[in-house]
């Protein structure tokens, strides 16, 4: 599969931007799976970054794996919490949101992404298996 990358330009983009992006990326690789963003659920108001479909059933039916995307660091704003990876202010943190089964409910596996925008893969690991540790 090729690498998916977005060149840093000194400018930050949305979430919802890099989503998109590669979605599109893995739809065009060779992969037997189809990917959608933004999947609504019918019971709920939140919506799942991505969700992963067998590509001969197309989005028909379930998604059988569901990625939850984080930019890092979090983007500064009021009331942001920089552990949203993990945890957030209102209960609505990355991993939480699968813990609480607002996310993926039913499903096992499921994953997360991480938009590397500072420092490296290895800190970021660093330090989310810290924020995790922390709150054990």
């Amino acid at each position: 599969m090729d690498d998916f990358s977005i060149a840093y330009s000194g400018k930050r983009h949305k979430e919802k931007y890099l989503n998109h992006r590669l979605v599109n990326h893995l739809n065009r690789t060779s992969l037997p799976y189809t990917f959608a963003k933004d999947v609504a659920k019918p019971d709920s108001k939140r919506e799942e970054d991505i969700g992963v479909y067998p590509k001969e059933t197309a989005l028909t039916s379930r998604a059988f794996f569901v990625l939850e995307a984080k930019r890092l660091p979090t983007p500064s704003g009021s009331g942001r919490d920089m552990r949203e990876y993990v945890i957030g202010n209102k209960e609505d943190g990355g991993i939480e949101r699968f813990k609480r089964e607002y996310h993926g409910g039913g499903l096992n596996p499921c994953g997360m992404i991480g938009y590397v925008e500072e420092k490296d893969f290895a800190d970021w690991l660093e330090i989310i298996n810290c924020w995790i540790s922390s709150k054990s």
